[in-house]
């Protein structure tokens, strides 16, 4: 399972966001998918302050706080899949349908009209 929840800019206006997954969506695919992996870089600090980028399928990372004694291990990893078979995945929309509101006095009993109807 991926998490995905990264936003673009609207070209057309050029300040619009929007998500590129929207919310309450899954993509479903194959479990032999058709397709390539291609991975961007990811761009690291070291200790000088400078950037460095690594263009690597996962990049290791230890960040070590010295003050508390402890290390951290992180993987950063840039992945973007190009389906070759389009049809081999889907978008479902995991929007749950709306829940109708629960009256609180049992089912509604027509009224009976107020006026008397005339007799001929």
């Amino acid at each position: 399972m991926w998490a995905y929840s990264e936003e673009y800019i609207d070209e057309s206006d050029g300040t619009t966001t929007a998500p590129f997954i929207p919310a309450h969506t899954a993509l479903v695919g194959t479990t032999n998918p058709s397709g390539l992996a291609y991975y961007g870089s990811i761009l690291q600090l070291d200790a000088a302050g400078f950037e460095e980028a690594f263009q690597l399928k996962f990049v290791p990372r230890m960040l070590y706080d010295l003050k508390n004694e402890a290390a951290e291990y992180r993987i950063q990893s840039r992945p973007c899949l190009v389906p070759i078979d389009c049809s081999s995945f889907t978008v479902i929309n995991c929007t749950p349908p709306p829940v109708p509101p629960k009256r609180k006095n049992g089912p509604a009993i027509p009224a009976e009209e107020s006026q008397p109807k005339s007799r001929r």
